[in-house]
C-alpha cells in the first residue's frame, strides 16, 4: 500500500509552489503578487480543513477495504499563527490542531521558538501537548513520563548529531523569490473567475516542477548550499515515478482568493488521487498480480486554508515550562544520569554530567551557553575565556581555579577531560555567571534559575 501521508504531501507541495511561479498574463502575476506580499508578512494567523474520501466501490481486498474505510473518517482542523522578526532569522509559532478518526479526537497543540540570527549559536525549542493516546504510544508504559507538555531543544539534538542547524535562509522569503523567478514555468497558468484565481499545473509538467522546486529549495537552504545544483541528478528517483499518474490524467488544479488589501485571503485544493498498483508495480519493476495488488485506490482530499490577522499578530507565547509540567523527550532512557534544569527546563549533554567529590560536573561549552554565555577556547594554553555581559571568566583545564574579572574562585574539584569534552563543576560556573544553584537529593537533580 502506499505510503498516504507522502502522497498527500507531495501533492501539497506541488500545490502550494503552483502560486510561488510567476506567468506572464495579467491574472498570473496579480496572484503570485498576492503569494509574495503575503510571503513576506512577518505574522499572520490562519485557520485550515482537510479531509479525505475515498471510494470504496470495487474494491475486492478486504484489507483495502477496511483501510480505505478508515480513511473515509478522517478530518482535520488546523489553527495557528506565526511571528517573525524584521530579517526573519527568528520565528516563533504555535499550531493547534484536532484529528477526527473513527470517531475519536486526537487533539494536537504544537509551539516552536526558534532564533538563528547567530549562526554558532542557534536556538530551536519544539514543545508539543499530546492526547492521551499519543502519549501512550510515546512513552510505551515508562512510569512517571506523564506531563502536560513534552519539548524537544532541535539545535541541542543537530549539534550532538554532528548537523547544521540554520534556516535563515528559508526564512528568508528575498532569496526565496529569487530562486523560485528562475524556475522554468512552462506547464502553469491561473486564471481570474469572477473572485476567485484558478491556477493549474498540466498533468505532464508535475514532476519537472517538482524537480525544478527542489533544486530551487536547495539553492537557498544554508546546510546545502555548497552543493552544485546543476549538476543534481534526481533521475533515479523521478525516472520511476514518470510511470505513475496520481491524478488519473487530470491536471493539479488550485484556486485562491486575494484580500482588499492584496494579501492572499484564501486557498482551496480538492483533488482527486488515483493509485494504480499496476503503475507502482511497472516503475517498481514488480508484477501487481503477483503481490496481489489488482484494486485501483481513489481517495479525495479537499483542504480550505484561510489567512487573517496578516502583519497584526503581536505575540505567540510557548507554554511556562516547569519539571513538573513538562518533560524533555531527549531525557526518556536518561533515568540513571544526574538531571540538570536550567529555568524548568532540562538539558541533555552528549556527554552525561559526571559526580566528582560530591560535585556535579558538566560539559563545559554546553552550560556556559545555555546560561547566556560565549566561550572562546585558547588551545595555546589550554584554556578557556567565557564572558557575560560585565562577567569574564577565565580558567586554565584541568586546574581547580576559576577567575571570575580577575577574582580567583576555588573549586573542590579540578575540571577534566571525557569522551572529549572539558567537564567543569556546574555549581560553580552558574554561581559564577550570577545564577542559584539548588541540588535536589530525592531526584539527583541540580537545579539552576538565573
Amino acid at each position: 500500500m502506499v505510503n498516504l501521508k507522502k502522497v498527500i504531501g507531495i501533492i501539497l507541495v506541488l500545490c502550494l509552489s503552483l502560486a510561488f511561479l510567476t506567468g506572464c498574463t495579467e491574472d498570473e502575476k496579480a496572484l503570485w503578487d498576492a503569494y509574495k506580499k503575503t510571503g513576506n508578512a512577518n505574522s499572520y494567523a490562519f485557520t485550515a480543513e482537510l479531509s479525505l474520501s475515498a471510494d470504496t466501490s470495487g474494491i475486492t481486498d478486504p484489507n483495502a477495504a477496511l483501510t480505505l474505510g478508515v480513511i473515509n473518517t478522517f478530518k482535520m482542523q488546523i489553527s495557528g499563527s506565526a511571528i517573525m522578526n524584521a530579517d526573519k532569522s527568528a520565528v516563533k509559532l504555535k499550531l493547534v490542531t484536532n484529528t477526527q478518526l473513527m470517531g475519536s479526537s486526537y487533539p494536537v497543540t504544537f509551539w516552536a521558538d526558534a532564533d538563528f540570527s547567530d549562526a554558532n549559536h542557534p536556538k530551536y525549542i519544539a514543545v508539543y501537548e499530546l492526547p492521551d493516546m499519543l502519549k501512550s504510544l510515546m512513552l510505551n508504559g515508562a512510569a512517571g513520563y506523564d506531563k502536560q507538555y513534552y519539548y524537544m531543544d532541535m539545535a541541542d539534538l543537530y549539534t550532538d548529531a554532528g548537523m547544521a542547524l540554520n534556516f535563515q535562509g528559508m526564512l528568508n522569503t528575498s532569496k526565496l523569490w529569487e530562486a523560485l523567478e528562475k524556475m522554468d514555468t512552462t506547464g502553469i497558468s491561473a486564471e481570474k473567475k469572477g473572485e476567485t484565481y484558478i491556477a493549474t499545473i498540466k498533468n505532464g509538467a508535475i514532476l519537472p516542477l517538482f524537480e525544478e522546486y527542489l533544486k530551487a529549495m536547495t539553492a537557498i537552504t544554508p546546510e546545502l548550499s555548497a552543493i552544485d545544483t546543476e549538476a543534481l541528478d534526481f533521475s533515479e528517483v523521478f525516472a520511476p515515478l514518470q510511470k505513475i499518474d496520481l491524478l488519473g490524467g487530470k491536471d493539479l488544479v488550485s484556486s485562491y482568493t486575494i484580500g482588499s488589501d492584496g494579501y492572499l485571503d484564501s486557498m482551496t485544493l480538492d483533488l482527486d488521487l488515483v493509485i494504480d498498483p499496476k503503475q507502482i508495480a511497472e516503475s517498481a519493476g514488480t508484477d501487481a498480480n503477483a503481490a496481489g495488488m489488482t484494486d485501483v485506490i481513489k481517495i479525495g482530499i479537499k483542504m480550505l486554508t484561510k489567512y487573517a490577522d496578516i502583519n497584526k499578530v503581536t505575540s505567540v507565547e510557548l507554554p511556562a515550562l516547569t519539571r513538573e509540567n513538562s518533560l524533555n523527550i531527549q531525557a526518556i532512557g536518561r533515568e540513571d544520569e544526574i538531571a540538570v534544569y536550567i529555568n524548568g527546563m532540562r538539558v541533555i549533554f552528549d556527554v552525561p554530567p559526571q559526580l566528582e567529590n560530591d560535585r556535579t560536573f558538566v560539559p563545559l561549552r554546553r552550560i556556559f551557553e545555555k546560561l547566556g554565555a560565549s566561550v572562546e577556547y585558547i588551545a595555546a594554553t589550554e584554556s578557556i575565556v567565557a564572558i557575560k555581559g560585565d562577567r569574564r571568566i577565565d580558567h586554565k583545564i584541568g586546574e581547580n581555579v576559576f577567575y571570575l574579572n580577575g577574582s580567583a574562585i576555588q573549586s573542590d574539584a579540578a575540571s577534566f577531560v571525557r569522551n572529549g569534552r572539558t567537564l567543569v563543576p556546574a555549581r560553580v560556573i552558574s554561581e559564577a555567571l550570577g545564577a542559584d544553584v539548588e541540588w535536589d537529593q530525592a531526584t539527583q537533580s541540580v537545579l539552576i534559575t538565573y
